[in-house]
């Protein structure tokens, strides 16, 4: 399944950069996914997929334990 690679890594507030750590793909890879220069493999939409997902559930986590500090049942 071919995601839409710009949309998934703002949505989740993450910069090229970071994507690129996280999955290992090249920056510039990305880069040319994002702008229709090339098509990722399966394996790369993957990567790309679990650490967008793990960011997100980092992020929630953090806001959790945040809240919890604050007093503020979730």
């Amino acid at each position: 399944m071919q995601v839409n690679v710009k949309e998934m890594r703002k949505a989740a507030r993450m910069s090229q950069a970071a994507l690129a750590v996280k999955t290992g793909i090249d920056r510039t890879r990305i880069c040319f996914a994002e702008n229709g220069y090339l098509s990722l493999r399966y394996e790369e939409n993957d990567a790309i997929r679990k650490a967008i997902a793990a960011e997100v559930r980092e992020r929630a986590a953090d806001q959790q334990q945040m809240l919890q500090s604050f007093g503020i049942a979730v």
